[in-house]
């Protein structure tokens, strides 16, 4: 079996010049001048117990006008960390994919939604596009924020992919995160705004729940697009939702649970997350996440669509189950309301006002034409997927 082991990395402007309007949004994208975690992952290689696998690194500026200095700072890294009997990585940028497209000629326009890492599920696609060019029969989806700390992991990986759960081939491989500490679990804090949110222990049961108990391998309802496999059988079938601005990890889960395909959870598949703290206020992380769960949530409902499978919260308890039922609505207009009184007592009115936007927003992001989009998407993918089995394309891919 042929893993690719593609990593996404992000990368913003120099700290000196900072962030530019029209510049893409990402958690925590390295600047230029600025210290990377990609060296960090790379010499964490060295823990693996096998070198039998190929190497992707899909490189995310923020913006076209840095993408030249990225490129060369990843080759950089990459001469100075990565260890030696390592595999060399092929590079996949925005500029690869353009000429990808200039290549599709005339079929391009059809493909566009794939030839672009304007988003998170975009870059996913980019992952799963870059592990075809390379022949992969599994995809191994990592982050570059993390570190191998199993020599096994590998192992794992194609022991899980090698077996049957419940009579049926796996092909969804699910892992989890270490965080510093050593421990599975968030242990966050309540706050104060957000006793109709509980969004960090309801996580937390889950992972006990599924990481903490018997038996090794179950189907999971959560999954973590830093440590997931997908086999190809999977993965030209099935894209990551372009729509889906946050959290695509557990919309492909639901999407590939409502095509038929149960997402295996290995509790003894874990890898060290160093993720850098996230900047953003907290009216902008609820945001997202009541942009996710409305979208999400309006892909349950619809019935009777593309022969797929109906699916309800209960499916995905406890979570994201909890946050997709039909109290979703007033959930998400308590919260944002406790969250503008949050800001208005600390004397931010322009925090409140954008903590009562959301409200708004998630009505908006309640799509009933969410799955037919979606499968549409799908549709063009699968050609797509089609054409780049036909021919060559793995020539466009750089090398550092």
């Amino acid at each position: 079996m042929k893993l690719v082991m593609v990593v996404p990395t992000y990368w913003a402007r120099a700290s000196s010049v900072g962030w530019q309007e029209g510049d893409l949004i990402f958690d925590h994208p390295t600047p230029l001048d600025g210290p990377d975690t990609l060296c960090r992952f790379l010499r964490s290689l060295a823990v693996l117990g096998e070198t039998d696998f190929s190497l992707a690194l899909v490189v995310v500026p923020t913006s076209p006008e840095i993408e030249d200095e990225a490129v060369s700072r990843v080759g950089e890294i990459i001469r100075a960390d990565l260890p030696a009997g390592s595999p060399s990585p092929r590079i996949l940028a925005p500029s690869t994919l353009h000429k990808i497209g200039l290549r599709l000629a005339s079929e391009a326009d059809r493909y566009s939604a794939f030839l672009n890492l304007s988003g998170y599920a975009h870059v996913r696609n980019g992952c799963l596009l870059a592990a075809r060019l390379m022949g992969a029969d599994a995809a191994v989806l990592i982050d570059d924020d993390e570190m191998f700390e199993d020599p096994a992991f590998l192992e794992k990986v194609r022991e899980g992919l090698g077996r049957e759960h419940e009579g049926r081939k796996v092909t969804a491989l699910a892992g989890y995160y270490l965080n510093p500490d050593g421990d599975y679990l968030l242990k966050k804090p309540l706050p104060d705004w957000g006793s109709r949110w509980p969004k960090y222990s309801v996580m937390d049961s889950a992972f006990m729940e599924f990481i903490g108990r018997p038996p090794r391998y179950k189907r999971t309802p959560f999954a973590f697009g830093g440590n997931l496999t997908l086999h190809s059988d999977l993965y030209s079938e099935l894209p990551f939702d372009t729509r889906v601005t946050r959290g695509e990890d557990l919309d492909y889960l639901m999407m590939a649970k409502k095509s038929g395909v149960e997402t295996i959870l290995d509790n003894e598949l874990s890898i060290k997350h160093l993720a850098p703290p996230k900047g953003h206020p907290q009216w902008q992380q609820m945001r997202q996440d009541v942009i996710r769960f409305s979208y999400q949530r309006s892909k349950i409902r619809a019935e009777g669509v593309g022969g797929l499978r109906k699916l309800h919260p209960e499916d995905l308890d406890p979570y994201p189950g909890f946050f997709l039922r039909d109290d979703l609505d007033e959930r998400i207009s308590d919260t944002c309301e406790l969250l503008a009184e949050h800001y208005r007592v600390r004397g931010d009115e322009a925090g409140a006002v954008e903590a009562l936007r959301n409200i708004e927003i998630a009505r908006e992001a309640d799509d009933p034409q969410a799955l037919g989009f979606f499968l549409e998407l799908a549709e063009n993918w699968r050609a797509l997927m089609g054409v780049v089995e036909e021919s060559d394309f793995a020539d466009l891919l750089e090398n550092p």
